[in-house]
């Protein structure tokens, strides 16, 4: 187990590293703060706080790091982070390669885990208005192991809303997700607007001893939020509701800062 954490972290570094060599005139330093609470149906309320760092080595290589921590009914667990991503082409044209890894680990009840997500993907632009996205994670939290890849578009209707949709489908593993998701973006002139949902299958179907079929749960979520500038600092607001299956039901209100710090490119 200590060897494969330890090729974990080889790789998360190794998603940064190749960016160092690509500091420009464009570089950019960004602090990330986020604290949440939550509530939960039929057990104790939970809550997190996470804290990161955003280099834009130029305008097409940006680089990040983040540790966090969660607290939810009887389970705890903490992470750490790295995210990359690159872009070359024309506006039209654009391509945008992605990658970051989560890994840490947790403890509900007495019962200690492993936590480990891999995400990468590449955004196209196939106009200057549609993005067409390809995206695969592989998730292997305690139990929980699978592949999950996406298919997402993204349309700008006006130059101050984007809409976008997606659709990710698991392939392996016992995830059993088909979860559909639509999100939009308003950019007003002082503040911005967020809010969308997902729906779909959360889990696998169940087929007990006498060889009956539990049918996996739904899940349903809604969330919405709201984002102003303040200086250097960008603030959002976000509640986020989940409802899984008929009985559990979840309420996290998120508040997220990024303070723009001075950059090599000079101040702000």
């Amino acid at each position: 187990m200590r060897t494969l954490t330890l090729r974990r972290y080889a790789l998360l570094i190794a998603i940064a590293c190749p960016l160092t060599a690509l500091a420009g005139p464009g570089a950019d330093d960004r602090l990330t703060l986020s604290a949440n609470g939550s509530t939960i149906s039929h057990a104790d309320d939970g809550g997190g706080a996470a804290i990161g760092w955003l280099h834009n080595f130029n305008s097409n290589a940006i680089v990040g790091a983040a540790a966090e921590y969660q607290s939810l009914a009887d389970s705890h667990w903490s992470f750490g982070s790295l995210s990359m991503s690159f872009g070359s082409g024309s506006a039209e044209h654009k391509t945008t390669f992605y990658a970051d890894g989560h890994l840490g680990s947790g403890v509900e009840g007495s019962k200690s885990f492993d936590y480990a997500t891999w995400v990468a993907g590449v955004y196209q632009n196939l106009t200057h208005q549609l993005i067409l996205q390809l995206e695969d994670k592989q998730i292997d939290i305690d139990t929980t192991h699978g592949n999950l890849p996406k298919l997402g578009l993204q349309y700008l209707i006006s130059p101050r809303l984007l809409g976008t949709v997606s659709y990710a489908h698991s392939v392996s593993g016992n995830l059993g997700t088909r979860l559909g998701f639509a999100r939009f973006d308003y950019y007003g002139k002082n503040y911005s607007i967020i809010f969308g949902g997902a729906g779909g299958k959360a889990s696998p179907d169940v087929v007990d001893i006498r060889g009956l079929v539990a049918p996996g749960l739904t899940l349903r979520e809604g969330f919405a939020g709201v984002g102003r500038s303040f200086g250097r600092t960008d603030l959002t607001l976000l509640g986020d509701y989940i409802k899984l299956g008929s009985s559990t039901e979840r309420f996290t209100l998120t508040l997220n800062a990024t303070v723009h710090l001075r950059g090599t490119g000079g101040a702000r």
